[in-house]
């Protein structure tokens, strides 16, 4: 065998080793990135479990709280505004060299925007769930119970499917919702992170005599009704930031959930 033949065995065997350890090298890639997705979504499953324990125990903390309402008893949450250099937040009233208590972390800065307060409506018009939020002045489309293209809102027929189009978090504070009209609803919920799909959400089924408290940076909807036209009572941050995701757009989806499952027999 020529020196030029031994040289084109060695190349083939070389290639054939190169690629293999790329196969092998995919496999194991796809391997971690679905175990990432199983792990994620197993913390979303934990997530409904930390929200129906937190939403027991403030219920029966509510019973005895001297003010009439759940919510004068909790505080919602504020989140301070982000910094992205060396340097940190302070006030304005502070002069130069002043002797003060801030650490100079900033983390308390951006946090005194205070809370609203009003009634979250959300109401079925045929094949279109319509909300309205008087805390913030807004008028929404919160999902549909067909394609939107077939939509149509002049009939009175419950829905048996709702698709969800839209999500977003507010990071400047959380946001309280309790039913004032005391029949189930569902709130579709996902963990922080800008890095968001579809697949990271998980809609909670709430049976009316609950609500829900949701935490800066959380992924949500509105409180969904599943038939009809529901109250809330809704108490969030007043600077009312929001940070979004369309479904339709970025995925090429509508987030789907069966309301059959939740009709009384």
């Amino acid at each position: 065998m020529s020196s030029w033949e031994t040289l084109k065995h060695l190349d083939v065997a070389l290639i054939l080793r190169l690629f293999l350890g790329e196969c092998c090298l995919v496999v194991v890639s796809l391997l971690v990135l679905e175990l990432l997705v199983l792990w994620r979504r197993r913390r979303c499953r934990t997530l409904c479990h930390d929200f129906c324990a937190a939403r027991a125990r403030r219920a029966s903390r509510a019973k005895s709280c001297p003010n009439s309402g759940l919510f004068e008893c909790f505080a919602c949450k504020f989140a301070g505004c982000p910094h992205f250099s060396h340097r940190h937040g302070t006030t304005s009233s502070d002069p130069p060299g002043a002797l003060t208590d801030d650490d100079g972390s900033g983390e308390d800065s951006g946090d005194e925007g205070g809370t609203t307060e009003g009634l979250f409506i959300s109401e079925w018009k045929g094949d279109i769930l319509y909300g309205r939020n008087s805390a913030v002045s807004g008028h929404y489309i919160l999902g549909y119970g067909t394609e939107p293209k077939k939509a149509d809102e002049h009939h009175t027929r419950d829905p048996k499917t709702l698709l969800v189009w839209h999500a977003n978090y507010h990071p400047d504070g959380g946001q309280y919702l309790f039913p004032e009209t005391k029949k189930p609803f569902v709130v579709p919920l996902a963990l922080p992170g800008d890095d968001i799909s579809p697949e990271d959400f998980v809609c909670f089924h709430f049976s009316g005599q609950e609500g829900l408290y949701i935490h800066p940076n959380v992924w949500h909807e509105g409180a969904l009704g599943i038939r009809g036209k529901q109250h809330f009572f809704d108490k969030q941050g007043a600077v009312h930031a929001r940070i979004s995701v369309d479904f339709a757009r970025e995925f090429k989806c509508l987030l789907e959930v069966s309301l059959e499952q939740f009709n009384p027999a």
